[in-house]
């Protein structure tokens, strides 16, 4: 299991709130709604399809959505 910095979980916890907020994210929307860079937003995104949290939106690549499927 990979060790993750606590700026990286901080980041990925307040990623997870607002993937079930609003359901589906993108790259852009981490970027945006937590002031940080793509490379940051991009390690949100991969973490969260990598551990099950999202799956990948039907018919936007660039997108996730939340699984219902896993529990938070």
């Amino acid at each position: 299991m990979m060790e993750y910095t606590e700026r990286q979980e901080l980041l990925y916890k307040e990623g997870i709130r607002l993937l079930e907020e609003l359901e589906t994210a993108s790259c852009i929307l981490f970027q945006r709604k937590l002031c940080i860079g793509y490379e940051d937003a991009r390690y949100i995104f991969e973490r969260m399809l990598e551990e099950g949290v999202a799956i990948p939106h039907k018919k936007n690549e660039y997108m996730i959505v939340l699984n219902k499927g896993e529990k938070l």
